[in-house]
């Protein structure tokens, strides 16, 4: 592994079985309970990671109710360098602690060759001999850092949802008399929001509209 013969992985990386890693955990004073923490990141999760194939979106985000802890592939983009950054961010919740993971980062970024893609990954890079690679990781480290801190605090601030639709939302179904939350631990983020007044539209797609009255499902069309 080349980032590890040059002897130059250093907080806030680790090595976990040959991968290159960042790795922590938070004891949390609010939500009181286990579940009301791990609901409260998965919400923030689902309202804030980037959306890009929905199809592949559904099928790298797995989640586990009964465990409290969800794995998903979540990219993050420096808006200032336009680069990008992709890693596994899995998070697990047991009482009051949560433990988040970031690993099999990789960095992106498009050529000028027919927009192709160009990838690599962190056990890969040469800090000592290439100062760009240091770059891209002290990049991905501060953006992490930030995103874990906006999560924590949206953890921390919202109030834990009550869930009393919990055979729909883990078949992935939505029902009249869901709350906003339920529809977002069901059905995920919708493309397009439409509000008037106390009523709001969510589309999903051109097929899927689930409609809002004082933020409880009235009708929805699938």
């Amino acid at each position: 592994m080349q980032l590890h013969a040059q002897g130059s992985i250093s907080s806030p990386y680790s090595e976990v079985k040959g991968n290159v890693v960042i790795s922590e955990f938070h004891t949390l004073d609010k939500p009181t309970s286990a579940e009301g923490i791990f609901l409260n990141a998965l919400l923030w999760m689902i309202e804030n990671r980037e959306l890009e194939n929905t199809e592949e979106d559904k099928s790298t985000f797995e989640i586990d109710y009964d465990k409290k802890q969800y794995l998903l592939e979540f990219t993050q983009t420096n808006s200032q360098s336009a680069s990008r950054y992709r890693c596994l961010f899995s998070v697990k919740v047991t009482d009051n602690i949560i433990t988040i993971l970031a690993s099999n980062i990789t960095y992106e970024a498009e050529t000028n060759v027919i927009k192709l893609m160009k990838r690599l990954a962190f056990e890969k890079l040469q800090p000592e001999k290439k100062p760009k690679h240091k770059e891209y990781l002290n990049e991905f480290a501060k953006l992490h850092k930030e995103t874990v801190k906006r999560m924590l605090e949206a953890i921390t601030t919202n109030p834990a949802p009550t869930i009393t639709h919990w055979t729909e939302i883990k078949n992935k179904e939505v029902v009249k008399g869901m709350s906003k939350q339920e529809c977002l631990l069901a059905f995920g983020k919708p493309a397009s929001v439409q509000k008037q007044g106390n009523k709001e539209e969510w589309m999903y797609d051109s097929y899927t509209y689930v409609f809002f009255e004082n933020e409880i499902i009235t009708s929805l069309i699938k």
